[in-house]
């Protein structure tokens, strides 16, 4: 296994000219009574952050804290994280590691590779342009890669066509779905909180996305029974 240097993936031939999102990521010491009062939460705060959001998840033995959002919506990101930070109230905490990063985002066609060279996860765009998560569709599109090489040698041809194809079918609607998302909750932040807040629908499903257990196209089914703008905007 070799990892593509910065450039290597423009080098190849291949162009990715998806959107990014820009993200701050701490790993946050914290109380014995802090880390408790967390074991079980998370948190996703709207509204801090333009075109973005800031987080707490909590992990054994600290909190992962950040916040992210477009680029051009991130000139005082690192303020907000702060504003952020002091907004939990921790009794005391040690901020210990800082990352941050430019995370590209599929918004409909991925980046899928040319010829013999096969592009999964970041390096595809794979980035989800709503929640900025990455794993799952790195770990999906690994797949889908391995299935495409697999039935390319048995054929005895070197054309990986076929991982676009899986691709098209498996994550690209997705996020074309999650995009929308991202775009309405862009221009409506107020209205969509006050939807998840009193709908409980809403709720259920924005959790069970969350957990694994829906995918965007299952939400987008159930949004439409809401009727008004769900509809109109997934009708098409």
């Amino acid at each position: 296994m070799f990892t593509l240097k910065r450039g290597s993936v423009s080098e190849l031939g291949i162009e990715s000219t998806g959107p990014r999102i820009i993200a701050i990521e701490t790993e946050v010491k914290v109380s014995p009574g802090d880390l408790s009062k967390w074991e079980s939460r998370v948190m996703l705060e709207l509204g801090r952050v333009k075109a973005g959001y800031a987080w707490v998840f909590p992990k054994a033995d600290h909190l992962s804290i950040g916040i992210g959002s477009m680029p051009h919506k991130a000139k005082h990101l690192k303020k907000r994280y702060y504003e952020f930070l002091a907004s939990l109230e921790l009794e005391n905490y040690e901020v210990k590691n800082w990352s941050s990063a430019f995370i590209p985002v599929c918004t409909g066609k991925p980046s899928t590779g040319k010829g013999r060279a096969i592009l999964i996860g970041d390096a595809a765009g794979l980035g989800d342009p709503l929640t900025g998560e990455g794993i799952y569709n790195a770990v999906l599109s690994a797949k889908l890669a391995g299935e495409a090489i697999i039935n390319a040698l048995a054929a005895g041809n070197p054309d990986l066509a076929e991982y676009a194809r899986l691709m098209e079918q498996k994550i690209a609607p997705e996020m074309k779905i999650a995009n929308t998302y991202s775009n309405l909750l862009t221009m409506f932040p107020g209205r969509l909180f006050n939807m998840v807040r009193g709908e409980e629908r809403v709720w259920r499903g924005a959790c069970r996305l969350l957990r694994g257990e829906r995918n965007y196209n299952d939400i987008k089914d159930r949004l439409n029974s809401l009727g008004g703008m769900y509809k109109f905007v997934f009708k098409r």
